[in-house]
């Protein structure tokens, strides 16, 4: 696209150097400042600029009259331009928080507060888990520059005072800086709730009752797998994490079907509604090991980092399976004993994955070809008993 007018919305501290610069550098280009303060127009057009700069004078003074101008018709020099530059600053009064606290309260618990509260039971109401509330709840505990063009709108047209809107900048100001800090508080909100007991089962009662309803389908889906003209070979999965996701997608390609066990009903329902086999429900249960076809699968992965979960998820499903080959993750070299002595077949620790690619990265940087690489690792394997 080639420009060959500029229109820049704004004639104060920035937006009239600038644009100056532009005319002075680039004399086949027009351009235009449109500024609603006549005051600032006429002074841009005068011999005293409004601002000063070492040298402006003499910019302006180059280009005013022959590819720079200077007007208060916006909507004409919006109309008219190729590329359009705002340089708008914030009409904000700082006084009104002290003059107006009451109401700038008012607001900030309406966004802080009512808006994100809403946002939650709405969310809550759809089914959704308590954590996806809380995430969309904290998302919307904000106001931002959409706010401000609605106001602007509405102080031009006499629907709010000047003090109105300086007010609902001060509440989009401190709320977006809040903001982040109450993502930070997820986490430990959702710590506290769970703590509750009583109050958490029935903050959960409704997505509970979305997996029940998913799980419910399961029985007919793999009925409906297994009754193939080659019943494939199947896979469950405990835990949909990154470590989950990789596992699942490298068992399809060598025609293994992945059953999938997630205590995120969000994940669940997005892996169902994609036509993959998933069970929402702790796989600690021995019912739900059972709705995802545990007694007819070939392999079993234990994803969750949970050394506690992982022990009772592997001797439940072998109880029920007693053929199933287990493949667990554990953290520590020293878990991987006591997960084979619970029936794992296979364990891979992070402790040992740490130290091979550390070895991989440091063999690389001082030049050891790769079948010197392969070597070290194997030794590494051997030493630590890292896989396995």
């Amino acid at each position: 696209m080639k420009v060959s007018s500029i229109c820049c919305l704004g004639a104060g501290y920035v937006g009239g150097p600038t644009m100056a610069m532009i005319a002075a550098k680039c004399p086949h280009i027009q351009v235009t400042v449109a500024d609603m303060n006549g005051r600032r127009i006429e002074a841009w057009n005068s011999a005293s600029l409004p601002v000063y700069e070492p040298g402006l004078d003499a910019v302006v003074a180059l280009a005013r009259g022959r590819n720079l101008h200077f007007t208060a018709d916006i909507r004409g020099a919006i109309a008219g331009a190729d590329l359009v530059f705002v340089s708008v600053g914030m009409l904000f009064d700082p006084t009104v928080l002290v003059s107006h606290p009451m109401l700038l309260f008012g607001l900030l618990a309406i966004v802080l507060l009512a808006k994100p509260l809403t946002a939650f039971l709405i969310v809550w109401a759809l089914r959704y888990s308590v954590r996806s509330a809380l995430t969309v709840a904290v998302a919307l505990a904000q106001i931002g520059e959409f706010s401000f063009l609605l106001a602007s709108e509405a102080r031009h047209s006499q629907l709010l005072a000047t003090e109105g809107y300086s007010l609902l900048v001060a509440c989009a100001i401190l709320s977006i800086t809040v903001n982040p800090l109450l993502f930070r508080a997820i986490e430990p909100l959702e710590k506290w709730l769970r703590g509750k007991p009583r109050f958490w089962q029935a903050l959960n009662r409704r997505s509970e009752a979305g997996g029940a309803e998913l799980n419910l389908e399961m029985p007919a889906r793999l009925s409906a797998v297994q009754q193939g003209e080659e019943p494939p070979v199947t896979a469950v999965i405990v835990g949909y994490g990154p470590v989950g996701q990789t596992a699942s997608r490298i068992l399809q390609k060598f025609g293994v079907r992945p059953v999938v066990v997630d205590l995120n009903l969000d994940t669940v329902r997005d892996l169902a509604e994609s036509g993959k086999l998933a069970v929402y429900g702790d796989a600690t249960q021995r019912d739900i090991l059972e709705a995802a076809g545990i007694r007819q699968a070939t392999y079993l992965l234990v994803t969750v980092p949970e050394m506690l979960v992982r022990t009772v998820v592997i001797l439940a499903a072998k109880d029920l399976n007693p053929n199933l080959r287990v493949f667990a993750r554990a953290r520590y070299l020293q878990e991987r004993a006591w997960l084979e002595e619970v029936g794992a077949a296979g364990v891979i620790t992070e402790e040992g994955e740490t130290a091979i690619g550390l070895a991989v990265l440091l063999l690389r940087e001082v030049g050891a070809d790769e079948d010197r690489i392969r070597e070290e690792i194997r030794a590494i394997e051997t030493e630590l008993g890292a896989r396995g």
